[in-house]
């Protein structure tokens, strides 16, 4: 089907190996306001910054980022591109200045200056750099990074532009000053006459004037060559930002602070105004202005502006309108974490508006409780319960219940929201609510008691929840919590933090000095003379220091001091303000408004970085460690990269080396094992050149030429809507060939559409097979050779292992889930598509031998539907029994047939006759033509499998090596999968369901909990419902299991089932709690429930269905098959409500009760309560 053309050059080429640092690029974009952007001279990378240490380069075209430049230690002033390399320029805070090939990453020169923060610009030579800080303007060569000249410059310089047109440098100052130099730095001109600070300098083209912008909203045209200053007009009512000037139209468009108008365009005459009439997303509160605008394009049509939502935007200027595509990440800052008691979940409160839980141990899915409208700024998680209380910007606070993902109260309106909210018990918050004033607020009544406090700014409940510590500013008070009553107080002198340490409490003074105190007796003082105004004690003593946001430091490392050694150590890695350090197994977890929680790990008498988290939007995160291992959430995986010199390395080329699987767990110590040693990267040979020639201009056969770039040639993978055809279609395999062509027909292919566009997707490895080129498509029409018309049909092979040839691997429901799962899928797609249309094969263990899942039988079945199927067919695979992984970090999953004696797959004879590894799995679906694929794994893994492979106890997750299997099947058959791989049998099966969980899930969901519009299967839908009911039905009898869900990334989900009344009562699930659906009430007179009885027991009983240990399950739906349903009619008398209450299951009447003078506030608690102990009495 193809043929191969290669040539052999006279030098062959080795394995090159490449020493550049390699980066894996999360795109968080900017998690704080961007002050700065500016356009390389091609006008195809965009660099931004804010306040932190990173430079951000974009793609201008796609908008992505692509690089994130990391080397500065402090805040960074201003970048500038050159004029005709790829290379920047970048300054910071301490007086640092990086030359960079921004490509690269690489930075290519840094000079050190004492000036402090320094800015910094390209002089028109593009060989030297000025910079201009505190009193010192400087010329430095770029490559050499030797100061040239030095001159002294009366007072603080704020804006620094070099003259494209003239070359000469103009420098503002604080005091108004306007100072012009030569490029050999010596005096023009020097202008007094402005009167404020000046923001922002721009030449004109015309070679003696600029256009000066002040913070008091002016902007002057300033006349060199007269020395005087020409107009002056004032455009904002705030500091003016940036000005650009159109220099064809004489226009300029410049930014700044102004609610009247954050963009404003004039003519360099100031004759007329324009300005551009913007749609924000959300329109900036304060004093927040606009600072960052550049040019998009050498014709000036089009402009990049920096809003006030973090992001980067492009506006078309004729257009009046926005051009599709902004330059924005997914992290925002984080401002709060805490962890409950057992230090195993972790909430999170950042700018987004839902709290976020994340189970540190891996055995639950994130939680996303939504509430606040705006950001959460803090928060406090009860020690015992599962209670939090957040504090919004949307001025509430809101106690919630994580259990049942339930808001329990609310306070409205309130104020002080800056500080320490905290529970004093499981009902209970005490708060500052006023000058001295503070109150215990009881949430269960909503009641008050307030308190005052002489002094008090802010306050700290104790660990051990005995003491409240009041801070004074110059003592600590210190009162007990149960009766209020003063205990003792401490003369600490000037306080600018304090917390709590083992043996008392530790505080830091305005000096930077920490004193320890035993009650009121001072025991020891360290001599920190540290500039941080925040500590944090742990749990044996030993302390950390760091800056809040609310101090003036751009400091964003933490002090580590440790009391054994008496010393500190520097934690690196932050780039922006941390807001919280905690506690964690012997770990450190600290967040920071850079959006990311970084994980430390105790060695010896320190912490090193051991890991980084950043939660993304959504319940999606990325968890990475410093050798680029990584974990992450399906979404996430689609937007990250690596970076390596000028190569962007997508993730897909190296995810089986580097994709860690249940990284955070392992890294927290909630998992056991080693992590692996990744490969480097730096010395893997470079990829190959590809080159493609669509079929349309080839004869109808896909070219293919590849160019060995140095790391050889290896194989070439090809792809046709999504399922890999060929792991290589070389048919020479010679890795050292200077170039390959290769002809591959792909007329009539069994796996092209004939009635949609094709897909074709190309990669080639490097010799070793290690590193792969990103994918190269090409879209082909259809060739309409092929039936359309015909409908899809369904290809299913349903696989039920339960007796095996060994007793001790016996298992109770597999055969049957089987034979469960099949029969409902039959009648569901059925309805959706015609039972003509359906060609199914059941293999279980409790029919005739025959049919019996042996290894040949499943085989023979994939080969026959390897000739039937067409590319518009549907394929679904459905396994239940033994599932082992076979060890390594790239094992393969097995599933055990019905012949295997024992597990152990390490033993070939056993992999060969009653095993099929995944990889075995990947090449039968790959051979089946139906592009549409489900496969269903519903695996357990026995304790007797588990100890085969030298493990003592069964991971509580799933193996890191199968889910890497498994997402190795997802990448080359494009499968939507669903993993049920249980810990052990008591997870997998149990007698209270009467089979296993992720498949009573399953049938649950397809009987109407999981279907869209109340009847349809969709296949992601149900998958997504399944893999979060399983965790909550294994945690009812004891047991954990998490499926795992896994989706390609560009195949939309779509249908495999129609379910209508009738067919929903053919699923048969045994209910050992009582399933109940919406209520129906009427009054007896007006049949309307004016009441809202309705309403409020619904609302009831759906909070006892998330209740733990619930008694019942309520779903929001009309019907369901088995389900209780109550329904009532009343009458009112006297305020007072008679209700007439009937509970029907499947429309028989159950139980019937009657109410009386019963208060509509009270009525659904009433009703409620009978309903638990009619359960009970049935049970």
């Amino acid at each position: 089907m193809n043929k191969v053309i290669f040539s052999f050059a006279l030098v062959i080429f080795g394995l090159t190996a490449f020493s550049q640092k390699v980066n894996l690029v999360i795109p968080m974009g900017h998690a704080q306001k961007v002050n700065h952007i500016e356009v390389n001279f091609d006008y195809t990378h965009l660099g931004s910054v804010d306040d932190s240490n990173i430079i951000h380069i974009w793609d201008t075209k796609t908008k992505r980022e692509i690089y994130q430049l990391k080397e500065h230690n402090a805040g960074i002033v201003n970048i500038e591109f050159h004029s005709a390399k790829n290379e920047l320029i970048s300054s910071d805070r301490e007086g640092v200045i990086l030359v960079w090939d921004y490509v690269t990453s690489t930075v290519l020169k840094k000079i050190a200056t004492p000036d402090g923060s320094v800015r910094i610009a390209y002089l028109n030579d593009g060989k030297h750099i000025v910079s201009a800080a505190q009193g010192k303007v400087k010329i430095w060569d770029a490559a050499t990074g030797a100061m040239k000249k030095s001159v002294d410059i009366e007072g603080k310089i704020t804006a620094l532009e070099v003259s494209k047109f003239n070359g000469q440098i103009a420098l503002g100052t604080q005091s108004g000053r306007l100072i012009i130099l030569t490029e050999n730095l010596e005096p023009i001109y020097t202008f007094s006459d402005i009167s404020t600070p000046i923001t922002t300098i721009s030449a004109f083209k015309d070679r003696d004037k600029l256009f000066v912008g002040r913070e008091d909203g002016n902007v002057d045209l300033m006349n060199i060559d007269k020395q005087k200053l020409g107009q002056s007009n004032s455009v904002f009512k705030g500091s003016v930002g940036k000005i650009l000037i159109d220099h064809k139209k004489n226009v300029l468009v410049l930014v700044g602070n102004d609610p009247n108008g954050f963009v404003k365009m004039i003519k360099t005459t100031y004759e007329d105004r324009m300005s551009p009439k913007f749609k924000w997303s959300s329109t900036p509160k304060g004093d927040e202005g606009l600072k960052a605008l550049a040019w998009a394009d050498s014709s000036q049509t089009n402009f990049f502006i920096a809003d006030h939502d973090n992001v980067i935007r492009h506006w078309h200027l004729e257009n009046e309108e926005w051009v599709e595509g902004i330059f924005k990440g997914t992290a925002r800052p984080i401002y709060d974490i805490d962890v409950d008691g057992a230090k195993q979940k972790l909430i999170i409160a950042s700018k987004q508006s839902q709290l976020k839980v994340y189970d540190l141990s891996g055995e639950s899915y994130p939680l996303m409780m939504e509430g606040h409208s705006g950001g959460i700024m803090q928060l406090d998680y009860h020690p015992d319960k599962n209670l939090v209380v957040s504090a919004g910007k949307d001025g509430e606070i809101k106690i919630w219940n994580t259990t049942q993902n339930e808001l329990k109260a609310r306070i409205k309106k309130a104020d002080y929201l800056d500080f320490n909210i905290q529970f004093t018990d499981d009902k209970t918050i005490i708060r500052k609510v006023g000058l001295d004033k503070f109150e215990l607020y009881s949430f269960r009544d909503e009641s008050a008691r307030p308190f005052n406090v002489s002094g008090a700014k802010d306050l700290k409940l104790s660990p051990d929840g005995l003491s409240i510590v009041f801070d004074k500013t110059t003592e600590l008070a210190v009162y007990k919590s149960h009766d209020l009553s003063l205990d003792y107080t401490i003369p600490t002198g000037s306080i600018r933090d304090f917390s709590f340490s083992p043996s008392g409490l530790m505080v830091l003074d305005a000096l930077g000095k920490v004193t320890l105190y035993e009650r009121n007796t001072k025991v020891m003082e360290i001599p920190a003379n540290s500039p941080f105004d925040r500590i944090t004690g742990l749990s044996n003593g030993d302390f950390t220091l760091h800056a809040s946001s609310d101090s003036n430091l751009k400091s964003y490392q933490i002090k580590f001091y440790s009391m054994s050694v008496g010393s500190f150590t520097d934690l690196v890695g932050h780039t922006d303000h941390v807001t919280k350090v905690l506690e964690v197994n012997d770990n450190l977890l600290t967040s920071s408004l850079d959006g990311s929680i970084r994980i430390w790990k105790k060695k010896a008498n320190k912490f090193e970085n051991a890991g980084t988290m950043v939660p993304l939007r959504q319940d999606n995160f990325v968890i990475t460690t410093p050798d680029q291992l990584f974990d992450a959430s399906t979404e996430a995986m689609q937007d990250m990269h690596y970076t390596r010199g000028n190569d962007i390395i997508a993730l897909e080329q190296l995810k089986d080396s580097y994709y860690e699987p249940n990284l955070l767990p392992k890294l927290l110590g909630f998992e056991g094992g080693t992590l692996r040693k990744p490969l480097d990267i730096s010395q893997l040979g470079i990829y190959p050149e590809l080159q493609i020639t669509h079929p349309n201009l080839n004869n109808g056969k896909l070219g293919i030429k590849i160019t060995n770039k140095g790391g050889g040639i290896g194989r070439v993978v090809l792809v046709i809507n999504g399922k890999e055809v060929a792991s290589d279609v070389r048919e020479i395999k010679d890795g050292n060939a200077s170039t390959m062509g290769i002809e591959y027909d792909i007329q009539g292919h069994p796996y092209m559409h004939a009635d949609k566009v094709n897909k074709i997707t190309i990669k080639a490895y490097n010799k070793d097979g290690t590193l792969g080129s990103e994918p190269h498509n090409i879209l082909v029409l259809p060739s309409g050779t092929q039936e359309v018309a015909a409908k899809p049909r369904i290809f299913a092979i349903v696989i039920g292992t339960s007796d095996y040839a060994s007793d001790d691997l016996d298992l109770t429901y597999a055969a049957k889930d089987a034979q469960d799962f099949a029969a409902a899928l039959r009648v569901s797609s059925a309805n959706l598509i015609g039972g003509n249309n359906i060609t199914m094969s059941v293999l279980t263990t409790n029919q005739p031998q025959e049919n019996w899942p042996s290894k040949e039988n499943i085989k023979k079945v994939f080969e026959k539907y390897s000739l039937e199927a067409k590319a518009r067919d549907y394929l679904v695979v459905y396994m239940a029994g033994h599932g082992v992984n076979s060890g390594g970090e790239n094992g393969d999953f097995y599933y055990l047939t019905c012949t295997a004696k024992e597990g152990k797959v390490t033993d070939e004879k056993i992999r060969t006759n009653d095993a099929i590894s995944s990889t075995e799995f990947t090449e039968y679906i790959k051979k089946v033509p139906a592009l549409k694929q489900v496969m269903i794994v519903d695996a357990c893994h026995s304790g007797t499998l588990t100890s085969a492979f030298g493990k003592n106890e069964p991971s509580k997750l799933m193996d890191s090596e199968e889910l890497r299997a498994f997402e190795r099947m997802k990448d080359r058959t494009g499968l939507f999968l669903l993993a049920g791989s249980a810990a052990d049998a008591v997870s997998y099966e149990t007698t209270l369901y009467g089979q296993g969980l992720l498949t009573y899930a399953l049938l649950f969901g397809m009987k109407g909990a999981a279907l869209r519009d109340g009847e349809f299967i969709d296949v992601l839908g149900l998958f997504q419902f399944a893999a979060k009911k399983v965790p909550q039905l294994a945690e009812d009898i004891g047991g954990i299991q998490r499926p795992e869900v896994r989706v390609p990334s560009d195949v939309a989900s779509f249908d495999i089932g129609k379910m209508n009344d009738v067919s929903k009562q053919e699923i048969k699930l045994l209910s050992p709690k009582p399933v109940f659906v919406q209520t129906i009430f009427q009054n007896e007179t007006e049949y309307l429930d004016d009441a809202e009885i309705g309403l409020l027991l619904d609302e009831r009983l759906a909070t006892l269905s998330k209740a733990q240990n619930a008694p019942l399950v309520f779903m929001s739906e009309n019907k369901f098959g088995g389900a209780m349903q109550v329904r009532g009619r009343y009458s009112q008398k006297g305020g007072l409500l008679i209700v007439d209450v009937k509970v029907f299951q499947d429309n028989v009447k159950v139980l019937e009760f009657k109410t009386d003078g019963i208060s509509s506030g009270s009525i659904a608690d009433r009703i409620s309560a009978r309903l638990q102990k009619f359960i009970v009495e049935k049970k």
